[in-house]
């Protein structure tokens, strides 16, 4: 009976881990996990040659959420631009680029949209991102 006891016990514990592991990878991967207090977030899209584009939010200052999504990008964005409690989006055509923020992201990606049309063609959306504001 107590070698019956052991592979229940055994049981339990993988089981257990199992659930750690899963609870843990949920916390980790949660956007709703912010890295700032509500009301004081902020975001940055990065962007560069050759459509190259990155993204991060709710972050506790400016510095931070652009380094961010600088070092998401890899190298390869030359360029960030940031919002604070508000979504940021970012659009290019040929010739030129927009960027729009608003408290509604349609709202913003139709700035950058507007923005992007006066000066180049064929404009289209890029990235867009909302801090949890």
């Amino acid at each position: 009976m107590g070698e019956k006891l052991m592979k229940i016990a055994a049981h339990w514990k993988s089981a257990l881990y199992g659930l750690a592991l899963i609870a843990g990878l949920s916390i980790i991967s949660s956007p709703a996990m912010a890295r700032c207090t509500v009301g004081d977030c902020w975001g940055a899209v990065a962007y560069g040659p050759n459509d190259a584009w990155a993204w991060e939010v709710n972050f506790e200052d400016h510095d931070t959420a652009e380094h961010m999504a600088l070092q998401k990008c890899s190298g390869r964005c030359t360029h960030v631009l940031t919002f604070r409690n508000t979504c940021g989006a970012y659009v290019s055509g040929r010739g030129g680029h927009g960027w729009g923020t608003s408290r509604d992201k349609n709202a913003a990606v139709g700035r950058a949209m507007m923005e992007c049309s006066k000066i180049a063609s064929n404009c289209s959306l890029r990235v867009w991102a909302c801090t949890s504001r």
